[in-house]
């Protein structure tokens, strides 16, 4: 439910969870890596100076479908640190309320409208507006 934003690429490649298939980076390393030493920054795999993916060294360290993941990641164009977000959040912050609604949204509860335990429409409505 929640990713790195990769925007100045300060995210460490081998021990921060940046791609989908993070958890099995280091087995999709190549056998014969060429590249001395191994980039640790996600930002070492950009051609330098921008932030655009170096594909020729990813490909030098990589096996092909960690490069095409990679190349799915767009950067956010800013210098500020990596951040991470939370999927359902429209801004992807992690709040008590953005969690509450995300639970709620999750989990329709149909309420008596006649009986001991029911509820007026105007309280139903008053109740989903939370």
């Amino acid at each position: 439910m929640s990713h790195i934003e990769i925007q100045a690429g300060n995210s460490s490649i081998w021990s921060t969870p940046w791609i989908s298939d993070w958890g099995t980076i280091h087995d999709q390393l190549k056998l014969h890596v060429t590249v001395q030493p191994l980039p640790s920054k996600v930002s070492n795999l950009w051609i330098p100076d921008t932030q655009q993916w170096d594909n020729n060294l990813i490909n030098d360290i990589f096996h092909p479908t960690i490069l095409q993941q990679i190349q799915e990641i767009i950067p956010v164009p800013t210098q500020q640190q990596d951040a991470l977000r939370w999927k359902p959040a429209k801004n992807g912050v992690c709040t008590t309320k953005a969690i509450f609604r995300h639970l709620a949204a999750q989990d329709i509860i149909h309420l008596p409208n006649q009986g001991a335990r029911s509820i007026s429409q105007h309280s139903n409505y008053i109740l989903n507006k939370a």
